[in-house]
């Protein structure tokens, strides 16, 4: 057994930018699987590690972390493998932007205002025209400062980690691959992360998707 063990559900964006994370560190874990939308609800224990009941947390040994973003720093900084944060100071601010604009922005608009709302017939049109309009300031953003491969540089970081779950989401939906298509950096973008080695495997869509 690792000592690291992720709680988590693999449909979830959040523990699947964990997952990328640890992929790309090369590290060893154990995933055991948090359901957030069980019908008998959140087993009682694991907030004892979560006390909000979100996903995912993270333990190392007698160590107990939650939220993503401090999840992702601790898998960087505190284990060996390719570093996942640039050196800059400007560079490395610049990624938690990406990461806070995601969490704060991003992830409401492309997830559930576009991918969510569309699966669930009747869908809600104000719903949708807002998830557009903000999905397309958050990407404009993202594509505005892009000219390197990745996000931030020639080297993928913990930016590029948080970004795919939720594009990969976006891009399933026909108003979402319209959306990302307006910015021709984030289309070429995702096209490099679908050749990531092993980068299929954790953004596959749930067969139910």
């Amino acid at each position: 057994m690792s000592a690291l063990t992720l709680y988590g559900w693999q449909p979830s964006t959040y523990t699947r930018s964990v997952l990328l994370a640890l992929l790309e560190k090369r590290l060893d874990y154990d995933l055991v699987t948090v359901t957030p939308f069980a019908e008998e609800g959140l087993d009682e224990t694991y907030k004892t590690l979560q006390p909000f009941g979100k996903i995912p947390a993270l333990t190392d040994g007698g160590f107990h972390l939650y939220e993503t973003a401090a999840i992702l720093r601790y898998l960087d900084e505190g284990f060996q493998g390719p570093p996942l944060q640039p050196s800059d100071p400007q560079a490395r601010a610049r990624m938690q932007q990406i990461i806070a604009l995601l969490d704060s922005y991003g992830y409401r608009a492309l997830v559930w205002d576009i991918f969510v709302n569309l699966g669930e017939p009747p869908s809600d049109a104000e719903t949708l025209a807002r998830g557009q309009q903000v999905g397309r300031t958050v990407l404009a953003e993202i594509a505005g400062k892009m000219d390197t491969p990745w996000l931030l540089g020639e080297a993928l970081t913990l930016a590029d980690c948080h970004l795919a779950p939720i594009l990969r989401y976006a891009m399933a939906v026909p108003e979402g691959e319209a959306l990302i298509a307006e910015h021709p950096k984030v289309r070429d973008w995702w096209q490099r992360i679908q050749s990531r080695p092993g980068w299929d495997s954790v953004l596959t869509l749930p067969p139910d998707a």
